[in-house]
């Protein structure tokens, strides 16, 4: 993948860091932290040739949290954390197919709209790999978000890699 390639791919990874700079450490001032440039390149590297199928993730007011790239075949989980004034960005790809187990948590009543929030409200789901678990929440993205809604349309392919081989 050369240089302008991997820049278009990463867009939605781009974008991603960039809502979550906004939302999570707005206090910051900044729209990008300095370490994204060098965490998209590794993400690029594990990306290869696949495209993106989803990105969510955290940041904190340190500017330390995860970010979950899906692909088709895998999942690539870039993590950074902030250690006296340094930022360390890890990335570590993992083959969808090696998911172990899928738990849901949260949700609203299927019965009755009570709660004020549109079906199925903020849930979080849990995928369980060999070496490593990942939350992934849609709390926080908005009612009827576009980042929602596709949160939402990513469970089922997840749930699709239960059954994989």
């Amino acid at each position: 993948m050369d240089k302008a390639t991997a820049q278009k791919t990463l867009a939605p990874l781009v974008r991603e860091i960039g809502y979550r700079m906004r939302t999570t450490a707005p206090q910051s001032g900044m729209s990008m932290p300095p370490w994204a440039g060098e965490m998209c390149t590794r993400v690029a590297v594990a990306l290869g040739d696949e495209s993106i199928v989803l990105v969510t993730g955290t940041l904190d007011a340190e500017l330390s949290g995860f970010l979950a790239v899906f692909t088709p075949t895998r999942l690539i989980k870039a993590t950074t954390f902030s250690a006296s004034g340094l930022v360390e960005i890890a990335v570590k790809a993992i083959g969808r197919r090696d998911l172990k187990s899928v738990s849901v948590q949260g949700g609203t009543d299927i019965f009755s709209s009570k709660m004020g929030l549109e079906w199925p409200g903020p849930i979080t789901v849990s995928a369980t790999y060999p070496d490593d678990e990942l939350s992934l929440s849609s709390d926080g993205f908005g009612e009827g978000s576009v980042a929602e809604r596709e949160f939402l349309a990513f469970i089922p392919s997840l749930l699709e890699d239960l059954a994989r081989d």
